[in-house]
């Protein structure tokens, strides 16, 4: 769900409204056996939830929505899926769960040539590592988003030369 159908969403409604909806939504398409429609929903109530402070659901939610995504060899959606657990278990307290999930969506965003995605799930992994004190592997992966960013400017490319640097001094050791 982007933010401008989350928006629509919640408009008509509160959280709690518009998550009755979408649980009645994920009913429907599981009664018709519709793995994809399920698992979109699945995701969407993850979010949800994750907004009404409804973690564990949230974390159900976005299992499910994995697990669905798994089924149809969808890789774009089990890297959205990772990447919305990643967020939930980075402000849940557990940054090293985050970091694994994490990498697998920046892996499963590459498989499916989501560029734009891959990138800024990189950027997230690198604030991250920062945070947790670990500016070299910081700098390794937005060094990494650099080299997959859309669009990418003569800015961006001096500072892959730039960062490449500390990274190459660091491998020779």
């Amino acid at each position: 769900m982007n933010s401008q159908e989350l928006k629509q969403t919640t408009q008509s409604g509160t959280l709690n409204e518009s998550a009755a909806r979408l649980e009645k939504s994920r009913a429907q398409a599981l009664a018709r056996g519709d793995t994809k429609q399920s698992a979109v929903t699945s995701n969407d109530l993850g979010v949800l939830y994750y907004l009404g402070g409804r973690k564990s659901e949230s974390r159900a939610a976005f299992e499910l929505a994995r697990i669905g995504f798994t089924k149809l060899n969808d890789s774009v959606g089990q890297a959205r899926a990772l990447g919305n657990l990643a967020r939930l278990e980075e402000n849940s307290g557990n940054p090293k769960a985050a970091m694994a999930l994490y990498e697998q969506a920046v892996d499963l965003f590459h498989e499916g040539n989501e560029r734009s995605d891959e990138f800024a799930t990189l950027r997230l992994l690198s604030q991250l590592f920062l945070k947790q004190g670990g500016w070299l592997q910081a700098l390794a992966a937005f060094d990494r988003a650099l080299t997959v960013k859309p669009h990418r400017t003569l800015f961006d490319s001096f500072l892959h030369r730039i960062y490449q640097i500390p990274l190459q001094m660091m491998l020779a050791r």
